[in-house]
């Protein structure tokens, strides 16, 4: 666990209006450049999802938020190669 201790000291911190457009703007680029619309589509709806279970609220580093949304996109479209990077 030494990764996420080191991610969430990578940064300065984001707060919620920062962090959700960073989310809404990430699900934007999927849908508008994943060849795949419909794994596009249920990620998004994924991600919404677990944004309003409040998922994502305690992710107040940049860099741990990529990593985490980074995941779920990829998981969520099974393909690996989507990435949400920082920095």
């Amino acid at each position: 666990m030494r990764l996420l201790g080191w991610l969430n000291e990578q940064g300065e911190s984001i707060d919620a209006g920062r962090r959700d457009a960073v989310i809404e703007r990430a699900l934007q680029l999927l849908l508008a450049n994943c060849l795949d619309l419909a794994a596009a589509e249920r990620a998004v709806a994924g991600v919404r999802e677990r944004a309003s279970r409040g998922e994502y609220t305690a992710l107040t580093s940049p860099a741990r938020l990529a990593e985490q949304l980074g995941r779920h996109l990829a998981e969520a479209t099974g393909d690996r190669h989507v990435q949400v990077k920082f920095g």
